[in-house]
């Protein structure tokens, strides 16, 4: 019993000291930052006055401006925290009640599992892409080596959100394209573009601003 109690205790001091908190604040009717990335196991500390909460709604309901709770953490008035129970790993939206409608107060906390990061093929010797982080036009350089399909992808860090770049046959030689991406589509956060030239895959981590 004394060895499991002892065990649990040092299970908490592990997690608990590599788990941090990320603030958002509320600055007019807009809140700062609107979309920031944490790890799971992270808690999200919102402060806000008195005239704003935090509801987390549907894509659907974000979408629209919408208000109505999908039933996940909902920070009240003047702010409060959002523990880790409540972020599982994916995009929670979320808005201020008072202010979405009217201002188009609203955000987004995209959570990921960071130990699985490390087990995505992250191989950097097929391209480069730059700048890192990018204020949203992106350049890949990459070589193809013999006539190729290649097709260039770019995901968010859940896997769920992505868009093809490009997806054509290239001849031998090297190649520069340069791509603008869709802020409508992609927010600001961390993102992935991958790289498939015939069967060899590579994927590079970014920034988009």
């Amino acid at each position: 019993m004394k060895k499991i109690i002892i065990t649990a205790i040092m299970t908490f001091i592990v997690v608990s000291g590599f788990s941090t908190t990320v603030t958002i604040q509320a600055i007019g009717f807009a809140f700062s930052q609107d979309s920031v990335t944490i790890n799971l196991g992270d808690s999200v500390n919102f402060t806000i006055n008195a005239n704003h909460n935090a509801v987390e709604v549907s894509q659907a309901t974000w979408n629209a401006n919408g208000t109505t709770s999908n039933g996940g953490f909902s920070v009240a008035f003047g702010g409060g925290v959002v523990l880790p129970s409540s972020l599982t790993v994916g995009v929670h939206y979320y808005v201020c009640q008072n202010h979405v409608a009217s201002n188009g107060m609203k955000g987004r906390i995209y959570v990921i599992n960071a130990s699985g990061i490390n087990t995505i093929n992250l191989k950097p010797n097929l391209f480069s892409i730059f700048p890192n982080p990018s204020s949203g036009r992106l350049v890949v350089n990459y070589n193809v080596k013999q006539n190729s399909e290649v097709v260039i992808k770019m995901r968010d860090i859940t896997g769920k959100n992505t868009t093809v770049l490009t997806n054509e046959s290239k001849t031998k030689g090297a190649y520069t394209e340069t791509f603008d991406i869709d802020r409508n589509q992609f927010a600001k956060g961390t993102y992935f573009i991958e790289l498939l030239v015939g069967d060899k895959k590579s994927t590079l981590q970014f920034v988009l601003e």
